[in-house]
């Protein structure tokens, strides 16, 4: 979120507006997350994590961010199914339709020479 360059300004602006949303979702989503090392063994072992998580401090961003994913597969998704749509009947048995009109073929005709003056 912190790479972008441009040398426009409505540019710039749009992409400000875009990461100040961006962090506003990860500080909403911080009650969510849980203090968890990721893939990474190394980290439960790391001191600065096991004295975030001994004094109870709040995840970082970056854990927010790399939880997002399941904080967001964990709505619920009914909203997001889709709707159960009934199929008509369609024709009884023994209906007839009407003809269609026939229409006759018109060509295109060959273009007419101009005259000179």
């Amino acid at each position: 979120m912190d790479s972008f360059q441009t040398p426009d300004v409505e540019r710039l602006d749009n992409w400000m507006e875009i990461v100040s949303l961006l962090y506003w979702l990860l500080w909403v989503a911080k009650d969510e997350a849980q203090a968890k090392p990721s893939s990474n063994k190394w980290q439960k072992y790391d001191k600065r994590y096991k004295k975030r998580v001994e004094y109870g401090l709040p995840v970082s961003p970056s854990e927010v961010q790399r939880q997002m994913e399941s904080i967001i597969l964990s709505f619920e998704q009914e909203p997001f199914l889709p709707k159960l749509q009934i199929k008509s009947r369609g024709r009884k048995e023994g209906d007839i339709q009407d003809k269609r009109e026939r229409h006759k073929v018109v060509w295109k005709g060959k273009k007419a020479k101009k005259k000179r003056a």
